[in-house]
């Protein structure tokens, strides 16, 4: 299981999300601490999906893991 982790842009608070519960397109996500409510996306699953945007063939599944473990290198 793959997880990130999300800081709430209000009260700061971190938590562990699982990496799949984050669409590629975003979505709202709220703290359970303070309520707030904003939009989160991953800018890895962002620019995989530009690319497919770009080039409309399928990615194959292992190159979208070298994009995805390049991008967490940086």
């Amino acid at each position: 299981m793959k997880c990130i982790h999300i800081t709430c842009p209000n009260c700061k608070k971190i938590f562990e999300v699982e990496y799949n519960l984050i669409p590629v397109e975003g979505r709202d996500v709220q703290c359970s601490s303070c309520d707030t409510i904003w939009f989160y996306e991953i800018e890895e699953k962002k620019k995989i999906s530009d690319i497919l945007k770009k080039y409309p063939s399928e990615l194959p599944k292992d190159l979208e893991d070298l994009i995805s473990d390049a991008e967490t290198a940086k």
